[in-house]
């Protein structure tokens, strides 16, 4: 397609004197076109809606009866037309390429451009690009305006001159470049919105491989720590040096076993906290079940056990395999820190009024609200006959709206936590240790862990403690019985 230079001139001329035309009294009121574009509430969100919203505001206010929006394709470094109005999409041509002479033209340029006076100083074009110029100029698409800018170019749109068919004002073109630009920012924000979109479902993807993997490992890692937990606990030397071996062991085993579970609570917990598979669970069992599991590290430090229990036999909906983790952390922190032959204290029972004062600081208050996630717990339990084994969860339920609570308190007569650090102890890098002599890495994870859990029902973890005078921990899960 060859352009006569005399009538590329005699167009631009027609531009120019009507860009000197610029309306001084009453006009359109282009500004406001453009705010209710960005304003628009589209019925898809889509690239093609937005387009379409973009030329019907383009036709309205300048009369452009043709128009067509090509968006770039990154994959292959093309334009691909993406939406048109006032012709069928058969009658544009398909592709431009990324890196042709004529968008390196409209990157270069400002606003809508007057298509004629790019083959003023074009030279030798490819057939390619010719035949797409060739296609643009017979469906009478005579401006093109770049959709974004130099750094980050969307695309291209293409539109006829207005009914008078004189060139486009000042005001006119500053009105295109404007909607344009603003085309290019619900573009952009929709491609967030999509990349954030699939990112998602990736981690979902993500996330329930790791859950496979962790759970079919779980059993088998503490079938065989609990194998070799046994083993050393069982043996005795009247040696010296193999009685400390043996110790060495012993400890190192029981460390092992407190990382590992710190590890797969962390693989069962997301960002957003547990996510939980409630079942209607008898609690006072679940913790006789957990206890059971320390007797060897229980008997190693001559630990006495007093287990506290005004509510047996009582059934709460909870997450057993969650709630246990919670548990088995605050009870590995107290196993930790007290001395040979401490005492710790287990007592359950239940709550009508809830925490108060004399149950100590709430770890993680003044954080995100506790939460649960999805569908909405007080009408699943209402509709829905309690003989269920199991209940799904997945909603946002507060903590505050319950009144009844089954409480979990876990007491030892160890060194005490010093009043200015038990607000730290639930986070990841608060220090918990009375003592720094006995340091303990990821102690503080753990009751975090815990913490998560808590919140993750609905529930909350208090502290209670002094130098001198042991520690308390509390684990308050509402009961919707």
């Amino acid at each position: 397609m060859k352009k006569d230079k005399k009538k590329v001139e005699e167009k631009s001329a027609a531009r120019e004197e009507g860009q000197k035309n610029d309306a001084e009294g009453k006009g359109p009121d282009y500004f406001r076109a453009v705010i209710a574009f960005i304003e628009t509430e589209l019925a898809e969100n889509s690239l093609d809606a937005i387009n379409r919203q973009l030329m019907l505001v383009l036709s309205r206010q300048l009369g452009s009866d043709v128009a067509a929006v090509y968006i770039t394709d990154q994959n292959d470094r093309k334009f691909r037309l993406n939406g048109s109005l006032g012709r069928d999409r058969e009658d544009f041509p398909r592709t431009l390429d990324f890196d042709s002479a004529f968008v390196r033209w409209i990157r270069k340029e400002r606003g809508p451009l007057f298509i004629d006076r790019f083959f003023a100083g074009a030279g030798e074009l490819a057939a390619a690009e010719m035949d797409f110029l060739a296609g643009i100029d017979q469906n009478g698409l005579s401006y093109a305006c770049a959709i974004g800018d130099r750094s980050a170019l969307v695309g291209v749109l293409f539109f006829a001159a207005g009914s008078s068919g004189k060139g486009l004002s000042a005001r006119e073109a500053e009105f295109v470049e404007m909607l344009s630009r603003s085309a290019a920012v619900k573009m952009r924000e929709l491609a967030m919105i999509d990349e954030a979109a699939r990112l998602r479902e990736k981690n979902d993807q993500f996330s329930l491989l790791r859950k496979e993997v962790t759970e079919r490992n779980r059993e088998g890692l503490k079938t065989q720590l609990s194998v070799l937990k046994s083993t050393l606990y069982s043996l005795e030397s009247d040696d010296i040096s193999s009685g400390i071996l043996i110790d060495m062991a012993r400890s190192a085993v029981m460390k092992m076993e407190s990382r590992m579970e710190q590890f797969l609570s962390l693989c069962d917990i997301g960002v957003d906290g547990a996510d939980l598979d409630i079942r209607k669970t008898e609690i006072s069992s679940l913790i006789e079940e957990i206890m059971k599991e320390y007797i060897p590290e229980l008997e190693s430090k001559n630990i006495t056990v007093r287990f506290d229990d005004r509510i047996p036999l009582r059934e709460v909906y909870v997450d057993p395999v969650n709630l246990g983790i919670a548990v088995r952390n605050i009870v590995d922190n107290a196993i930790f820190h007290i001395d040979r032959g401490g005492v710790i204290e287990i007592g359950l029972h239940s709550s009508e009024s809830g925490p108060g004062d004399d149950d100590g600081v709430e770890l993680g208050a003044g954080g995100a609200a506790s939460t649960l996630r999805g569908d909405k717990l007080a009408g699943i339990l209402q509709s829905t006959d309690h003989s269920l084994e199991r209940i799904s969860r997945e909603i946002s339920l507060e903590a505050d709206r319950y009144e009844n609570f089954v409480v979990i308190r876990v007491r030892d007569d160890g060194p005490g936590i010093a009043a200015g650090r038990v607000s730290t102890l639930s986070t990841i890098t608060g220090e918990g240790n009375p003592d720094p002599d006995r340091s303990s890495p990821g102690r503080p994870t753990g009751l975090a862990i815990a913490r998560m859990i808590a919140e993750s029902h609905g529930g909350k973890l208090f502290c209670r403690s002094s130098i001198g005078s042991g520690s308390e921990f509390s684990l308050w899960v509402p009961d919707t019985n």
